[in-house]
C-alpha cells in the first residue's frame, strides 16, 4: 500500500493512536517498539563490527538493507541511548538516560525572543506530511513529558508536539514550507514560543564573509549587527555571568557546534 493522501495522512497525524512507521506508512503507536528496537539492533550491530562511525556512513548502511527507512529516523535513533552522537559520528553512548543535556548544551537549538529556535536543513521528510524528530532538550525547554504532547498555534492551524516510545516529533511542516516556497536543502529555524505560536523562520542565504555575521545566522540572530556579537551569541545559549571569547568558545564547542566555532575562530584570529 502507499502512503494516505494528504486529509488522511492530517487525521493520522493528529491522532495520538497511531504514529508514522519508519518506512513512510502509518501503525498503531503500540506497535512502534518493535521497529525502534529493530533499528537500535542494526545501529548496535555496525557499531560492535567499527567501534564508531560517521553518521552519513550508517545512514548509507542501513538504507542499503532497508531502503524505506527515512534518515531523520536512522538520525533520531542514532542520538539517543544506548547511542550518542558527537561532532557527526556514532558511537556507543556514555551518558545516562539522567544525564540528558538541557536546552542550553544542546546544539542547534537558541534561545531568541521569548522562543526556542532549531535550526534544521530541509530534507524531503519536512515536506511530505509527516512530524519529524526533535531532540529530548527541546521537548524539555517547552514542558512536554514522555508519552504526552504540547499544543502551538501556527499560521496554519493547531499544531501537536508528541513524544511517543524513542522520540519528541515536531508537528508537520509541509504547509508552511509551501507558503514560504523553502526548497529541500535549505536551512530554516523552527520556532516553539513561549506564546504558543509555532512557525518555520527562514532567515535566507547564509553569508560567507564576515566570519561573525556567518556565526550570527547560525545560531539565529542573522539581524544583529556584527559589533553585538560576543553579547548575541552568549544570549542565544542564556549564557550569563562574566564573558570572555575563550568561554563562548568552550560553550559552544561542548554543544557540538561546529560550525558556529570554526567561524568564530576565523574571525577572532585575525
Amino acid at each position: 500500500m502507499g502512503r494516505p493522501p494528504a486529509d488522511a495522512a492530517q487525521q493520522l497525524g493528529a491522532d495520538s493512536r497511531f504514529t508514522l512507521a519508519e518506512r513512510g506508512g502509518w501503525a498503531l503507536a503500540t506497535w512502534r517498539s518493535e521497529a525502534d528496537n529493530d533499528l537500535v539492533t542494526t545501529i548496535g550491530t555496525i557499531l560492535e563490527m567499527t567501534g564508531s562511525i560517521p553518521l552519513h556512513e550508517l545512514i548509507g548502511r542501513i538504507q542499503a538493507r532497508a531502503r524505506g527507512t527515512s534518515e531523520a529516523a536512522i538520525s533520531a535513533a542514532a542520538a539517543q541511548h544506548p547511542f550518542e552522537t558527537r561532532s557527526g559520528r556514532v558511537w556507543r553512548g556514555t551518558r545516562s538516560l539522567a544525564a540528558r543535556k538541557t536546552p542550553e548544551e544542546a546544539g542547534r537549538l537558541f534561545r531568541k525572543d521569548g522562543a526556542w529556535l532549531l535550526r534544521v536543513r530541509v530534507t524531503q521528510d519536512h515536506l511530505r506530511e509527516a512530524s519529524v524528530p526533535i531532540p529530548i532538550a527541546l521537548a524539555t525547554a517547552i514542558g512536554l513529558a514522555r508519552d504526552d504532547q504540547v499544543e502551538f498555534h501556527s499560521p496554519v492551524g493547531l499544531s501537536a508536539v508528541r513524544w511517543s516510545r524513542l522520540q519528541p516529533t515536531s508537528p508537520s511542516v509541509r504547509l508552511l514550507l509551501e507558503r514560504t516556497g523553502t526548497p529541500i536543502g535549505a536551512v530554516v529555524f523552527l520556532r516553539f514560543g513561549d506564546d504558543g505560536i509555532f512557525d518555520v523562520e527562514v532567515p535566507g542565504q547564509m553569508p560567507d564573509d564576515p566570519p561573525l555575521a556567518r556565526a550570527l545566522w547560525l545560531a539565529g540572530r542573522w539581524e544583529a549587527p556584527t559589533q553585538n556579537a560576543e553579547r548575541e551569541l552568549a544570549a542565544a545559549v542564556r549564557l550569563s555571568g562574566a564573558m570572555d571569547r575563550r568561554r563562548l568558545l568552550a560553550t559552544y564547542r561542548g554543544r557540538g557546534d561546529d560550525e558556529i566555532v570554526a567561524a568564530l575562530e576565523e574571525a577572532w584570529a585575525k
